[in-house]
């Protein structure tokens, strides 16, 4: 959903949108690749001037996020320097998604991230995309054996009850707004 060379998407704690873009990232054909703490919901810090070291950044300064912020170091525990080193400054509201933090919560972007990588490791692997459709904002793919709904509107849209996962409560044989749901057969 990100490269390392553009900001972080804004968004900290679990949310239905985080969830949804994680689950289509990993349930989609190929290599997965995290960059910048997406997995934990991190903001892409706001970095004083003193601390920009990239020649483009200074160049831009103030105009622009830079690349610096994404360079910025992923907090692993819950101190100022989080458990790592000095060389590159440490964003201090990064310290509330550290990784210590969110080993603690099974609701946390990190556990979601978990989850779908082991369902996707252990029920889905290697996909061979058969079929897809569009009704509306959603979208069905059709891989062997399994078959996966994005919901891309605001609104729910019909869908097979009880799925194998999802990224968002499911009830009855609906979908909600902005939700992945895949069911194996």
């Amino acid at each position: 959903m990100t490269s390392r060379g553009t900001p972080r998407r804004p968004e900290t704690g679990r949310t239905g949108t985080c969830a949804f873009l994680a689950m289509m990232l990993l349930i989609a054909p190929g290599p997965v690749m995290l960059y910048q703490g997406e997995e934990r919901g991190l903001r892409q810090p706001s970095l004083p001037k003193s601390a920009i070291t990239d020649p483009y950044d200074l160049l831009y300064w103030p105009d622009m996020p830079g690349r610096d912020g994404a360079r910025v170091p992923i907090p692993l525990g819950r101190r100022r320097r989080a458990g790592l080193y000095d060389r590159r400054p440490m964003a201090a509201d990064g310290l509330g998604v550290s990784v210590t933090v969110q080993d603690a919560g099974a609701d946390s972007n990190l556990a979601f991230y978990r989850r779908a990588a082991a369902f996707r490791r252990d029920r889905l692997g290697d996909l061979t995309l058969q079929d897809w459709s569009q009704d509306g904002e959603a979208i069905r793919l059709l891989y062997p054996g399994v078959e996966v709904v994005l919901n891309f509107g605001q609104a729910p849209v019909g869908a097979r009850p009880e799925p194998d996962f999802c990224s968002a409560e499911i009830e009855g044989a609906s979908l909600p707004a902005r939700t992945g749901a895949v069911w194996l057969d």
